[in-house]
């Protein structure tokens, strides 16, 4: 059988399609499984690294997406660039959409809890996640430590002194 949507192995690459997984799972679609840095392509630019991999789950029913994760992200201090690792633990919820305007349209009245996704855009489960990893990056987090110890620099001529010499 080559069907694309094959469900058999679900796919957290494969873009989210609510019309699908309505028509083919009305009473709800449970997924989870377990991503590595090398999973998530805009991770490495960043020098973020997934040690342990990401455990992710993800539950949809009645255009309702909730996605979850844990991992140990290994990421680089803000202030000394080495490795800093922190945990990360996330649930967010979204309303499906067909389109971005539809979308902005139900923000006025949507609960902060509930972002809103439009599939025209194509995301996947991963690139939520993914997003989820870039948004821990973007607090610039640093060791509570951290000091930085820099080399030291030869002090210029003080110009004052050639002033005193010539007394």
């Amino acid at each position: 059988m080559s069907d694309t949507h094959d469900f058999d192995l679900f796919d957290p690459h494969r873009p989210v399609d609510r019309h699908l997984w309505s028509s083919r799972f009305p009473g709800g679609l449970q997924e989870e499984g377990h991503l590595l840095t090398e999973d998530l392509p805009r991770l490495a630019p960043e020098r973020i690294e997934l040690p342990d991999g990401l455990a992710w789950q993800m539950q949809y029913q009645k255009d309702q997406l909730v996605v979850s994760a844990q991992a140990r992200v290994s990421l680089p201090c803000a202030r000394c660039l080495q490795p800093l690792d922190l945990a990360l633990a996330t649930v967010r919820r979204y309303r499906l959409f067909d389109q971005a305007s539809q979308a902005d349209e139900s923000l006025q009245m949507d609960d902060e809890e509930i972002q809103t996704l439009a599939t025209e855009d194509q995301m996947s489960v991963a690139h939520l996640l993914e997003d989820e990893i870039m948004l821990l990056a973007a607090d610039r987090p640093m060791h509570q430590d951290c000091q930085i110890v820099l080399p030291e620099q030869p002090r210029p001529d003080n110009p004052f002194a050639i002033l005193a010499k010539l007394k």
